[in-house]
């Protein structure tokens, strides 16, 4: 084994924990912003319309970080087997909040569930109900054999593979060839989890000053927004190829302020209050990314009055305003699931869930032919 593997820690990381109530808190601004139609129904290169742009630039990096935490957090020095247990707790916390939607939007609003609803959300994975989630569970499951990889290769290694990743990116963002959907795609979650535990393994990055990283997050966040305001609100242009801003996650610029988020938060520390604090809603960060992700959410609450007769309106309001809206919303949507996910833990804790995964794979090896 590698000398560096030796030296990763094992610790918990509260830094990181922290980084996914803010990741998780980026999504809900990001999806508000865009899909909720607040930058659409913004004028075109008014205050507002900036200050919505800034936002979504500064937040669509939220699925890339959760990527890389996945690695960063994910890698072993030693070798540890998949938990059944955890993936199934996991799934039935996405089924649980997808069959609390339907339940609550078949007595609001009668006749806006189909079968299909009911089907998907039984299914999420099988049906796509969530993309993140479905290109997560390939993850989860080949987390093993990716940690095996990292961990007998030697430093060196390490780090052309870091930066094979990063060319592979750059080409990617430019043409395309290799099909990653912008982002949203297993081949994408699998590059960002292995950059996270490189980035574990090797330590890179670690010499990058607290400082450094935060400027590094400002400068590259408006530069990608001062390209995109001077040429086209949506695209900018470099040797006849066009760069969109918005819908590709998977744009170097994306990449590179998760890292340096990463960079950051990893070395945070914490005192024993807020150690408490991020303890008790952390477990709600990828709860957060279900409840508002959900397609019966979308499509009966946010795409319908909601979003075209109060979200949209804010568009109308002072630069300010638009901002302060967009934050308390986000803010008070993460503070609700956060509550909400309380009472879900303790259901669970109550039902025995965690036992469950445990109980089917000893079913199973019971069973095994040998």
């Amino acid at each position: 084994m590698d000398h560096t593997a030796k030296s990763v820690s094992s610790q918990r990381n509260y830094g990181l924990d922290l980084l996914r109530l803010v990741a998780a808190f980026y999504v809900v601004i990001a999806h508000t912003t865009g899909l909720g139609g607040v930058l659409a129904a913004t004028v075109p290169h008014s205050a507002q319309n900036y200050i919505c742009r800034l936002l979504m630039i500064f937040t669509i990096c939220s699925v890339n970080i959760f990527g890389i935490i996945s690695g960063y957090v994910g890698y072993r020095e030693t070798e540890k087997k998949v938990s059944f247990s955890g993936y199934l707790s996991l799934w039935l916390t996405v089924v649980f909040y997808s069959l609390l939607y339907i339940g609550i939007f078949w007595l609001v609003l009668p006749g806006s569930i189909s079968k299909e609803d009911v089907l998907r959300s039984i299914f999420p994975v099988t049906s796509k109900f969530y993309w993140y989630f479905s290109c997560y569970s390939v993850v989860y499951f080949s987390a093993p054999f990716l940690n095996r990889l990292l961990r007998h290769s030697s430093e060196k290694d390490l780090k052309w593979l870091f930066l094979f990743c990063c060319i592979l990116i750059v080409i990617e963002y430019i043409g395309q060839p290799f099909d990653m959907g912008a982002g949203y795609s297993v081949t994408w979650i699998v590059m960002l989890y292995l950059i996270g535990g490189i980035m574990k393994k090797t330590g890179l990055g670690s010499r990058i000053p607290a400082y450094a990283a935060i400027l590094g997050i400002f400068f590259i966040s408006f530069i990608f927004f001062y390209l995109g305001i001077k040429q086209d609100v949506w695209t900018f242009q470099i040797f006849d190829f066009n760069f969109v801003i918005t819908a590709s996650i998977n744009s170097p610029f994306y990449l590179s302020t998760a890292i340096l988020y990463v960079v950051l938060f990893s070395r945070v520390k914490l005192n024993s209050l807020c150690k408490k604090i991020v303890n008790f809603a952390v477990p709600a960060s990828f709860s957060v990314y279900i409840v508002n992700t959900n397609k019966v959410f979308w499509n009966n609450f946010m795409w319908q009055d909601f979003m075209k007769n109060y979200l949209a309106s804010w568009a109308e309001s002072s630069p300010f305003g638009v901002f302060a809206r967009i934050l308390i919303f986000s803010f008070a949507f993460v503070l609700v699931v956060v509550i909400i996910d309380f009472f879900r833990q303790k259901l669970f804790r109550l039902l025995g869930v965690q036992n469950w995964g445990r109980k089917l794979s000893g079913m199973f090896r019971k069973n095994k032919v040998s």
